[in-house]
């Protein structure tokens, strides 16, 4: 995979937000289920981009529904 900037600030998968990773990871429509699933396994560490992007033990987690 080659991760690309992208053309405009705009979500490609709800078209509604901008998309910075905040959105992507917490807040986008499309990966409602995911964020879920994220929140359930990390409990309050899925709260904040921190432990979600830089805890070895919590990194697992993202990856699973990004790629």
């Amino acid at each position: 995979h080659q991760i690309v900037k992208s053309p405009t600030a705009t979500c490609q998968q709800c078209n509604e937000g901008n998309e910075p990773v905040h959105y992507f990871l917490f807040t986008c429509s499309t990966y409602t289920r995911p964020c879920n699933i994220l929140r359930l396994e990390l409990g309050t560490k899925a709260h904040h981009m921190k432990h979600v992007l830089n805890d070895p033990k919590c990194l697992k987690l993202p990856f699973k529904f990004i790629t």
